[in-house]
């Protein structure tokens, strides 16, 4: 038995043995940070644009369908947290195992974690095709507006299971450090998206003409051969998988593992969407108008995010590689290159969101009434980007260290203790712009908040610089 609790199996091969090792332990640290995290912005970016493609897409067909996709936004992003949140559990264990240079339970926790994602992925897409109408008039979706949306989500709950998959296999990858992979992967996969699309949206090409339900049908087609090409990937260049029943005696050590940091860590990502729903539900108030301006807004927030969310990704197989490796000095080394990074990238969104958000908004709608709006929202958001980078890092480094629960707190603090009831009693006072300026001042709190717990946990780790 290995200190895991998991039966060692034979060995791997030598040479791929020698080409996993951890690899995050030994370079400056400053450096192995950007080469984790410039391959992730690039794949981010790419899907993140893509998908502020098919928002585009989907506008020119009319304020209710783009009204309806703002609906759908913070349910996509919920189901979507799920899989993140998976995945940094996954990436969590993986990194420490990989770290501490235990190969068999990295094998176990891989394969069984595959297991675990089936059965996840399918009961979420037999329990969504059931719920969209009930669902999205609690949202405040008008009957005109759910039709648009039962049009998409039933063609995307039937895909879930292809959908989500990519996000939670492509962690596995990113445990091994490797980020240069899976970041083509998503490359390719949104550039099959953004060509798909508009033959399905508009019937180009002799393709039917499917409205929004196009957009879906888009997007299932790419994300299923995402999770093909990653399969294979981890199976025989990786070789993270082990389908042995030796193995499968161990599903339950194994998936506690990583449940242990991936629940809390899922209970982290869907504060975010379920908070989002809140916030969607309370503008519906000033009308659909109000709604879609939120929806291009958020995905404009979404596509500044990037940086922050490649950081966030890096952090994590890093942390969780030296922990494992006992390597405490470099993680104290990271909490100096996160504040750097926030007020850098934080200054550039602010800039840009003053100078060209109208523009921005303005490729995504006819309207300029909603083109206003949504730029006003991507300032004040932006305004308090500082916070959202030092919130998204911290969260990222808590999960690492097997403490999630931290992480949930800090994320809670943003979303429960401060933007619903601050964008509650603002509105009252000062309509959407209420919501929007609870937005900047939750982000700036829940980050520094975040960013002195790190500190202060880091403080309490040895010094320990030897291998």
């Amino acid at each position: 038995m290995t200190g895991h609790g998991i039966a060692l199996t034979e060995k791997l091969p030598p040479p791929l043995r020698e080409k996993r090792g951890p690899r995050l332990t030994n370079r400056p640290v400053g450096i192995t940070l950007w080469a984790l995290a410039w391959p992730t912005t690039l794949g981010l970016f790419s899907v993140l644009a893509f998908n502020i493609i098919d928002t585009f897409y989907i506008g020119r067909l009319g304020a209710t369908e783009l009204a309806a996709i703002g609906f759908c936004f913070p349910v996509i992003l919920t189901l979507s947290s799920i899989a993140f949140g998976l995945a940094a559990g996954a990436t969590a264990v993986m990194s420490q195992s990989i770290g501490a240079g235990d190969e068999t339970h990295l094998r176990s926790l891989a394969t069984n974690t595959l297991i675990l994602v089936v059965v996840i992925t399918l009961c979420l897409s037999a329990l969504g095709q059931v719920t969209i109408d009930p669902l999205f008039a609690l949202l405040g979706a008008e009957p005109e507006v759910i039709s648009h949306i039962r049009g998409y989500m039933t063609v995307f709950y039937g895909g879930l299971p292809v959908i989500l998959s990519p996000i939670i296999l492509q962690g596995f990858m990113r445990a091994t450090g490797e980020m240069i992979i899976p970041s083509a992967v998503m490359i390719a996969g949104a550039a099959m998206n953004a060509m798909v699309s508009p033959l399905l949206v508009f019937g180009l090409w002799g393709f039917p003409q499917l409205d929004i339900a196009g957009a879906a049908w888009g997007t299932v087609a790419s994300r299923t051969t995402m999770t093909i090409a990653t399969l294979l990937i981890l199976h025989f260049r990786e070789r993270l998988f082990d389908f042995r029943l030796s193995v499968f005696k161990d599903f339950w050590p194994s998936v506690k593992a990583v449940l242990a940091i991936g629940v809390p860590a899922v209970a982290t990502q869907i504060v975010t969407p379920l908070s989002a729903a809140v916030l969607t539900r309370l503008l519906a108030e000033w009308g659909q108008d109000t709604v879609a301006a939120f929806a291009v807004g958020a995905r404009l927030e979404a596509l500044f995010l990037i940086p922050f969310w490649a950081l966030q990704g890096g952090v994590s197989p890093f942390v969780g590689q030296n922990f494992g490796a006992g390597r405490y000095d470099r993680l104290k080394q990271t909490e100096t290159w996160i504040w750097r990074f926030a007020i850098a990238w934080g200054a550039v969104t602010l800039f840009a969101s003053l100078f060209i958000g109208r523009t921005m908004s303005g490729l995504f709608t006819k309207d300029p009434a909603i083109a206003a709006m949504s730029a006003h929202y991507l300032t004040f958001a932006t305004a308090g980007f500082v916070g959202a980078g030092l919130m998204l890092a911290s969260t990222s480094v808590f999960n690492s260290l097997s403490r999630p629960v931290i992480a949930t707190s800090v994320v809670t603090l943003r979303f429960i203790a401060l933007y619903i009831p601050l964008g509650i009693i603002f509105s009252r006072m000062s309509g959407p712009e209420g919501i929007f300026a609870a937005a900047c001042i939750s982000y700036l709190v829940a980050g520094v908040v975040g960013a002195l717990m790190v500190r202060r946990t880091l403080d309490r780790l040895p010094i320990r610089t030897e291998v």
